[in-house]
């Protein structure tokens, strides 16, 4: 999910690399460009009757949200993350969707190991269902950092037909964006181009017109409140006297999925967490109280009608047609994305908040001036290292976020 790099974060890094993997593994493989336009009309799913009948019933998202992401390595932890700590998001990550003329699509993990197994996830998944736990909403996550974006010349339209043939389409509720960077700062998925950011975008308007969730996680500077630059490139350094050699952020790339395609997103999670973000700075650097922060990081936006201002203008592609916006975001689909235990390894490094400043945090915005602004609930990265450190951070958040009455 972001450019940490720690003893923690290591079997993400190499489950990220994009490897063909053995056939039986979930991996969604996205379009071949020679498909024919008109066969991939023919089974793109513009409505329900165009699903299949392995497909579950569409979830919506719980009003609360308590997200946790899963490489599917550990399906103990993740029953006991929804079970025990009441996580009701499960975003499993990573997937690729590619349809190279295979019927129905391969369906392999993007993460160079065979983490994802389809069978075992479709599973627990049912066994979560038949014990009380059908409310809980799975997702698969798209990219992570090192993972493939989507591949040249990939419609919306032929990516459609490609996930609505493919056995994830019966598995999952919805997909998550979270397309990053890659440790090669040479490596072209470290730049953005518009035509991929528009697919991104029309994959999300048919995802929702067919009745799934679409949620994006972005790194903080990936959609910065704070900073109205704007570029496409996720391999820039930042002048801000505060490890100014790091060379992996970004500059709102993310504003302009929500500019143009924001009604077609559920959900929000900021990710402050990314290595030495804006959140960091003023936490770790400037001492900043943890809940003070959270605090602020919503009031602010709230302050500002949640809206923040974007200058895309300054890329020449969208200068003439866009310049300065005020970028949109709404509260109810803001969530705060945060690291759990292993992030106490690298403490100037990766931002840890616990869940007793969480709680304070939401308690006050709970009871701001405003009325009630706090946002739909909290995401952590990752179910993988629930108890690491003697840390269970969804457990703590469970129980303020549920008032206690949903977790045991």
């Amino acid at each position: 999910m972001t450019t940490t790099m720690t003893a923690a974060t290591a079997a993400r890094r190499r489950a990220s690399i994009a490897v063909a993997v053995v056939s039986g593994i979930l991996v969604l493989i996205l379009l071949a460009v020679g498909r024919s336009r008109a066969a991939s009309k023919a089974v793109a799913p513009s409505s329900s009757s165009s699903s299949s009948s392995s497909r579950p019933a569409r979830r919506a998202l719980p009003e609360k949200v308590l997200v946790g992401y899963a490489s599917g390595r550990y399906l103990d932890k993740v029953r006991d993350a929804v079970v025990l700590d009441g996580v009701n998001v499960v975003i499993w990550s990573f997937v690729e969707v590619i349809d190279e003329s295979d019927d129905p699509p391969t369906v392999r993990s993007s993460l160079g190991t065979a983490d994802l197994d389809l069978v075992r996830i479709r599973s627990l998944i049912r066994e979560l269902d038949g014990s009380g736990f059908s409310h809980v909403v799975h997702l698969a996550s798209l990219g992570g950092w090192n993972g493939p974006h989507l591949r040249r010349g990939t419609s919306a339209v032929d990516w459609m037909a490609a996930w609505t043939a493919s056995d994830a389409s019966g598995i999952f509720h919805g997909i998550d964006w979270d397309f990053e960077g890659n440790d090669v700062r040479s490596s072209p998925d470290n730049y953005f181009d518009l035509d991929l950011l528009d697919a991104m975008g029309g994959i999300s308007r048919l995802m929702k017109e067919d009745g799934y969730v679409v949620s994006m996680a972005p790194p903080q500077s990936y959609l910065n409140f704070n900073d109205p630059t704007f570029g496409r490139y996720v391999n820039l350094t930042r002048d801000r006297g505060w490890h100014d050699d790091f060379g992996y952020f970004g500059n709102n790339l993310y504003a302009y999925l929500l500019e143009e395609y924001g009604s077609h997103v559920d959900m929000v999670s900021v990710q402050l967490y990314e290595s030495y973000s804006d959140a960091a700075m003023s936490i770790l650097r400037d001492g900043t109280s943890p809940y003070d922060y959270l605090y602020s990081f919503v009031r602010e936006l709230d302050a500002e009608n949640n809206s923040f201002p974007v200058e895309f203008g300054s890329d020449p592609a969208l200068g003439e047609t866009m310049g300065t916006r005020r970028v949109k975001i709404d509260p109810n689909k803001l969530v705060i994305g945060l690291a759990n235990g292993w992030a106490l390894n690298t403490p100037d490094k990766t931002l840890y908040v616990s869940a007793e400043d969480c709680r304070r945090a939401y308690l006050w915005l709970k009871d701001d001036a405003n009325g009630d602004i706090a946002p739909r609930g909290f995401m952590f990265w990752t179910i993988d290292e629930r108890g690491t450190n003697g840390v269970y951070l969804a457990r703590g958040i469970g129980r303020f976020l549920f008032d206690d009455t949903m977790v045991e």
